[in-house]
């Protein structure tokens, strides 16, 4: 029976051996490479959803001019024109309208004002705030045709009928980080 009892203290010490598991270190790898692995994840969905929204504002921001010009078109200029005034006129997207207000993806405000490019009254401005760099620099140049005037921060980035300068405006929506404040200044149709 010693001999057995020998035997098994010797089996059970190899077998603990064998058993021995991940050291420190290579917990530590693991760990290390997954938090990789989710941050390269969480870049990628950031990006994919920054874009994204770039996108659907450049689709839906020269709809609302073309309704908010359609609805002024027989009028003289945009004297009076406010932002619950086209709200009632329906040309914001519904998805937009949170009450009383205008809401941008972003959840800033939208609000609507009126300005003088060569006599009174007759452009209308947009004003969008919280509107974070990446889609601050994307979107503009994708409207520019359907707008003016356009303003990043009080900072002039497409003068009147011009192309954006896009150098001011990388510059703009850089200063303004993930807050900025786009005016957008439209003409009549």
């Amino acid at each position: 029976m010693n001999q057995s009892r020998t035997f098994r203290k010797i089996n059970a010490r190899s077998i603990r051996k064998q058993q021995g598991g991940f050291t420190l270190v290579e917990l530590l790898i693991a760990a290390v490479l997954l938090a990789l692995g989710i941050a390269g994840i969480y870049k990628g969905v950031s990006d994919y959803m920054s874009n994204d929204r770039a996108n659907r504002e450049m689709k839906e921001l020269p709809s609302i001019i073309t309704a908010i010009q359609q609805k002024y078109a027989q009028r003289q200029n945009y004297a009076g024109a406010t932002t619950a005034g086209l709200i009632n006129l329906g040309v914001f997207p519904q998805s937009w309208v949170v009450g009383a207000t205008v809401q941008n993806r972003w959840g800033g405000t939208v609000t609507v004002g009126t300005a003088t490019l060569v006599s009174a009254n007759d452009a209308l401005t947009l004003s969008f705030t919280q509107v974070p760099q990446a889609e601050c620099a994307d979107v503009i140049p994708g409207v520019e045709q359907n707008v003016r005037v356009v303003t990043v921060g009080g900072t002039s980035v497409k003068a009147n009928n011009a192309q954006t300068d896009m150098t001011a405006l990388g510059t703009a929506c850089a200063a303004g980080g993930v807050s900025n404040t786009v005016v957008y200044t439209i003409g009549k149709a």
